[in-house]
């Protein structure tokens, strides 16, 4: 089903099929994604932010100049800590679990989309565990670059109203593009 609002719809389609993101997204002005998943063999390659994103990049060698914006939801584990070291380099998570594959996945849609050309893309990340399910919305919300953002009080917390207002800000205004943008509390 089709959702409308007069700035927003929402779209039911694969996000791993191009041909059904070409017929979905065709006439868009941007395009969220915000998928999770990962496949019966937990590999990263199985992941669905993965599967996503080399989808997204086929659609778009099809689309052209016609490619909506796209942002996709990431993972916090693909940010850096204070130490500049990657989250997920940091947590002890086995490689053939479905949480490393997960995590690893949107790595690798990361790098996905770093290699892509031809079409703007934004992939936008709040720290690792930082969503809070019945967070006080506060309409604040801090853009970042590849680090973990915190707030003066050392938190990384963000409702998922804010980081939700965070994602559609960037939808219309398109004001990073090419790159990773990390997603924190206001300071």
């Amino acid at each position: 089903t089709q959702n409308e609002n007069a700035r927003f719809s929402t779209a039911q389609g694969d996000v791993t099929d191009p041909d059904s993101i070409v017929a979905t997204v065709e006439g868009a002005d941007a395009v969220i994604i915000a998928v999770g998943g990962v496949g019966p063999g937990n590999r990263p390659e199985e992941a669905v932010a993965y599967l996503a994103a080399e989808a997204y990049k086929e659609a778009a060698s099809r689309l052209g100049d016609a490619t909506p914006y796209v942002i996709q939801v990431g993972s916090g584990t693909t940010l850096n800590n204070e130490d500049g070291v990657r989250v997920l380099d940091t947590l002890d998570i086995e490689p053939g679990t479905p949480q490393y594959a997960l995590f690893q996945g949107h790595w690798l849609a990361l790098e996905a989309y770093r290699q892509s050309t031809g079409f703007d893309w934004t992939v936008m990340s709040a720290a690792y565990g930082s969503i809070m399910e019945r967070g006080e919305p506060t309409g604040c919300y801090r853009l970042g670059d590849q680090e973990t953002l915190l707030d003066r009080n050392g938190s990384s917390l963000l409702s998922k109203e804010d980081y939700a207002i965070a994602v559609i800000d960037m939808a219309e205004s398109h004001t990073v593009t090419g790159k990773r943008v990390a997603v924190g509390p206001a300071y």
